[in-house]
């Protein structure tokens, strides 16, 4: 059995939903992306290309990348980060860079984030119908049964990530003097 076999037959809660970052400006595409992954591997994620989607004009690129990226704490217990990265109108331009042309992307990028604490601790309560009865009332009234601990965790990882896309951005819209990037809960359906 697979590790995504797993994942699909555990038990989600919602952590981080429908977080954006917007930036428009200067930036490097390529190295934002190598950015992400770097980032995973130190903090023990692994990453997996959901989908990837490029359509090429005249004028423009428009590329679409989505992430799923999680960590195994224990048996039990995994942090998923889902994302997806969107470059619209995206061009390439030169840009000097401490004094040497560098090859850079100009155009918009939106990056939304979903994040999950996943267990399979209930499934063990929900066997028999008096035992899943028996563990709402101990969650309502005594204490909760599993490590709310790890939700912190998915919470501080998912919080770090979008801090370092943000600050990655941040340091092209200074070279470009374009508008720093900006975090915001989206609204409605994404």
């Amino acid at each position: 059995m697979t590790e995504r076999t797993v994942l699909e037959d555990m038990e989600k809660e919602l952590i981080t939903d429908r977080y954006g970052i917007d930036y428009e400006g200067v930036f490097d595409y390529d190295g934002l992306i190598r950015m992400i992954e770097e980032w995973c591997r130190n903090n023990d994620y692994y990453c997996e290309l959901e989908s990837k989607k490029e359509k090429v004009t005249a004028e423009a690129r428009n590329i679409s990348v989505g992430y799923t990226v999680y960590r195994k704490f224990h048996n039990k217990f995994y942090s998923v980060i889902i994302f997806d990265v969107d470059a619209d109108d995206m061009k390439d331009v030169e840009h000097e860079v401490d004094g040497k042309m560098k090859n850079l992307n100009e155009g918009k990028v939106s990056l939304i984030f979903h994040s999950y604490f996943m267990t399979s601790q209930k499934a063990r309560w929900e066997t028999k119908g008096y035992a899943y009865f028996l563990r709402g009332v101990v969650d309502k009234l005594i204490y909760k049964i599993d490590k709310p601990a790890y939700r912190g965790i998915v919470s501080s990882d998912t919080s770090k990530l979008i801090n370092e896309i943000k600050g990655f951005l941040n340091i092209y819209s200074h070279l470009s003097d374009s508008e720093a990037p900006k975090g915001r809960l989206k609204g409605g359906w994404v």
